[in-house]
């Protein structure tokens, strides 16, 4: 009979080389070998492998919204690669973070439901997709955590100043507010390419929007539905006026396009001495 150092002697074991016959109420001394610790596999399933997200992406035909109660349900037996791989990081983010099962169980069934809320099976996840999860009981903040950590998460949410941009340009005709769009990006990430333009930083791009904007919606009241339309003489026109203390735009910061170059004059009459 062999028993392995460390390791708990089974029936199975005890019979694989035979059997062993000992005398009854005899003297017999254990071995004090220390059992061998059992393997760590974390909190929560399979230790985490390898995913590759899906490079392409299913366009939608037709924007449908899904049936909260259906996605519940579909999102019982909902099981994919992306969510076996996402539970081993939940697993490291229960143990590391101090999660409860609660907490640990709301996040695996959110990551169910957005399976389920997929348009391309295993691609990476939309934060706005995410921010839809309360309308099915799902959770939001951890959700977003765990997705960021795995690195499979779009964060596509709208920052400070492009929903400040929004709210001021919403009314605008729709030509003119997708050339401020473009304006915008500009302004925000800088441009390598003529006109070439350095970042600003968001702050600054505020008080650019919050000093056109009037004079966009003055122009748009007056029948203008794009900034192309817009002439040098209607830019001096909503300047203020040189020496004012009224806080408005500058030249530099109307978005449409620079006045033409005025054409030389020749003349025959030679200049004076």
């Amino acid at each position: 009979m062999l028993q392995e150092p460390g390791r708990a002697l089974t029936l199975a074991v005890a019979n694989e080389h035979g059997q062993q016959l000992f005398f009854a109420n005899m003297h017999f001394q254990r071995r004090r070998t220390r059992r061998l610790e059992p393997e760590h596999r974390g909190v929560g399933g399979p230790p985490k492998r390898n995913f590759a997200p899906s490079r392409w992406r299913q366009l939608t035909l037709f924007g449908l919204e899904p049936d909260p109660v259906l996605v519940q349900a579909r999102a019982l037996k909902a099981d994919s690669e992306l969510l076996t791989y996402c539970k081993g990081v939940v697993a490291e983010h229960a143990e590391r973070f101090g999660w409860s099962k609660r907490q640990r169980n709301d996040v695996v069934r959110s990551l169910r439901l957005l399976q389920v809320l997929q348009d391309t099976p295993g691609a990476m996840i939309r934060a706005t997709d995410v921010a839809q999860l309360p309308r099915y009981d799902g959770n939001i903040v951890s959700t977003l955590d765990v997705l960021a950590a795995a690195g499979l998460l779009i964060d596509d949410r709208p920052t400070r100043i492009e929903n400040y941009f929004a709210g001021k340009t919403h009314l605008l005709p729709p030509t003119m507010r997708a050339q401020l769009e473009v304006w915008l990006q500009v302004m925000l990430a800088g441009s390598d390419t003529a006109p070439r333009q350095r970042s600003r930083d968001p702050l600054t791009v505020r008080i650019h929007v919050m000093g056109i904007a009037p004079i966009l919606h003055t122009w748009a009241a007056a029948g203008h539905d794009s900034l192309a339309e817009i002439t040098p003489d209607d830019v001096r026109a909503a300047l203020p006026e040189p020496g004012s203390t009224v806080t408005g735009p500058s030249s530099g910061s109307v978005p449409c396009s620079p006045p033409s170059r005025p054409a030389s004059s020749s003349s025959s009459t030679p200049p004076a001495a």
